[in-house]
């Protein structure tokens, strides 16, 4: 994903063919594998140009219109998805969306949009990013991330700027 503030713009990219490419010439025939040895800046030296080799170029799969984009994440693991819950204006309430099958969108006025990004995020057919459920969290977010070390897989953390706030949300 990629958003532009400027432009109001959110565009998911299919990395799909670059990362099939890479995966046929790293690891299908010697033949193949020798020509990624050629290294180079040259269009027919490795890695190869867009214009070389045109069945690697990433495709825009889908442009959403959204007001100040601020943070987009995708793909993050299910982890433990749909055995916890979601914290929405300081209630828990049990929750039933896969993580991994969503994307988020934060929004300068304090909007976190999931979208339901289906095929968009596995090998199954490509489906268009879905809205599916918007929530509020504080003004200006600058990041999404799910975690590391010991926070489970599943959750959350949007750092916001304009209240000097992070929010955590579990799925």
């Amino acid at each position: 994903m990629v958003a532009s503030r400027a432009e109001n713009k959110v565009v998911f990219v299919d990395l799909q063919p670059l990362l099939s490419y890479y995966r046929e010439m790293y690891f299908t025939t010697q033949e193949r594998y020798d020509q990624t040895k050629n290294v180079g800046l040259a269009a027919n030296q490795w890695p190869f140009t867009f214009e070389h080799a045109p069945k690697q170029m990433p495709v825009v799969a889908s442009t959403l219109n959204v007001k100040s984009p601020t943070a987009v994440a995708a793909g993050i693991s299910p982890g433990m998805a749909g055995r916890g819950h979601i914290m929405d204006a300081g209630l828990w309430r049990p929750s039933k969306l896969d993580m991994g099958y969503h994307a988020y969108v934060a929004s300068m006025d304090g909007t976190l949009v999931l979208y339901n990004v289906g095929g968009l995020n596995d090998e199954s057919a490509a489906t268009l990013p879905v809205p599916v459920k918007a929530i509020p969290i504080g003004k200006n977010p600058t990041s999404i991330s799910h975690g590391f070390g010991g926070a489970p897989a599943n959750d959350l953390f949007i750092n916001c700027r304009g209240d000097k706030s992070i929010y955590i949300l579990n799925s």
